[in-house]
């Protein structure tokens, strides 16, 4: 295949929008999108090393943006543009707390802030801060967005490509993941801003009290927060939407995995209907884009209710950390919320100390 051109990937967003791309469309998407492979692995080694030069204790995982999240997010928003869409390929880092975080996001800053001679990567200003500035629905997490630069002989053709990095707490990590595991099980966008209003404003109620576990409850948030207020309505829409009764019946089997093979991507396919995790471990990169293209290509056409990512991370244990949503675990925040309830536990504790 021809190098692929951002007037290309201009048009075939264009088709996607309209529902009008073709086959080949499809094709180059596909082998566009895979490039930004090689991007995710440069940062998630720069991620490794800072670590470890800092003695931060930290999860880092990457992936390929989904076929059909891409595809929602250009009809949700009329101006977006496949060429411009800043997050097609994805790192994140999760570290133990919030100084943690908030210690490699500086890093990075310094580190890439500065348009310097040999740097790999430019990164975007202004940083997104929503440790800071929580979303509405209560998500916390840092991103960075990087513009690759083109220092590295190995892939000029990458020039202009975007990386987006987030930077999160285990905290906020397990109340992102439970939220989409909960759109899983009940077939609802609560991560992209649509779903049941109260179901929203239970989770955005759960990220306020774990955000003072965290230590990152911000000025405003803490006063206006009376705790008695929302323990009840935490416990109202728990009452009325059984919502962790749901998120504790959740349980996946797991197909059972080729330790033997070797390769820097996992595919994880879940189906919805049966809650079996198919783990596929590709012999290779190549055949890893191949088969995430296919399987794809098959839940489209048939209309399979499945979810399918490629994913990468140091083994299966950071896989399981790095992405819970796909093994339906909810474990830790169905027992801190549960203790909340009963008026014990950490958060309880730390909210009334």
């Amino acid at each position: 295949m021809n190098e692929i051109t951002k007037s290309q990937i201009g048009r075939i967003g264009k088709a996607i929008k309209n529902n009008s791309a073709t086959d080949e469309d499809l094709n180059i998407f596909s082998k566009w999108r895979s490039d930004h492979v090689l991007l995710t692995r440069d940062l998630a080694k720069t991620l490794r090393r800072k670590a470890g030069q800092n003695k931060l204790k930290a999860t880092i995982s990457r992936r390929l943006k989904r076929q059909p999240s891409i595809f929602t997010k250009l009809t949700r928003f009329p101006k977006m543009q496949l060429d411009r869409m800043q997050d097609i390929g994805g790192v994140r880092i999760i570290l133990k707390n919030i100084n943690d975080a908030n210690n490699m996001s500086n890093i990075l800053s310094n580190m890439y802030g500065i348009n310097k001679k040999n740097s790999m990567f430019t990164l975007k200003k202004p940083i997104t801060d929503y440790i800071t500035n929580p979303k509405k629905d209560g998500y916390r997490s840092i991103h960075h967005i990087y513009l690759y630069t083109g220092s590295s002989k190995k892939a000029q053709s990458l020039i202009g490509f975007f990386i987006e990095l987030q930077v999160r707490t285990e905290i906020q990590h397990m109340w992102a993941t439970t939220l989409e595991i909960f759109d899983i099980r009940s077939n609802s966008s609560l991560k992209t801003g649509s779903g049941e209003e109260e179901h929203r404003e239970f989770f955005q109620l759960c990220s306020l009290i774990f955000a003072f576990l965290d230590n990152c409850i911000t000025k405003q948030e803490k006063e206006h927060f009376d705790i008695n207020t929302i323990y009840a309505r935490i416990q109202e829409l728990n009452d009325k939407h059984n919502i962790i009764n749901v998120l504790q019946g959740l349980k996946v089997s797991i197909q059972h995995i080729d330790n033997k093979t070797k390769c820097d991507f996992f595919i994880l396919e879940l189906n919805l209907e049966s809650s079996m995790l198919t783990i596929h471990k590709p012999n290779s990169e190549i055949q890893a884009r191949t088969l995430y293209s296919s399987l794809e290509r098959d839940i489209k056409k048939d209309s399979l209710k499945k979810e399918v990512v490629m994913v990468s991370a140091e083994d299966i244990k950071a896989i399981k950390k790095a992405y819970p949503n796909y093994f339906l675990d909810s474990e830790k925040f169905v027992k801190h919320i549960n203790n909340f309830l009963q008026k014990k536990g950490e958060i309880w504790k730390k909210i009334t100390e």
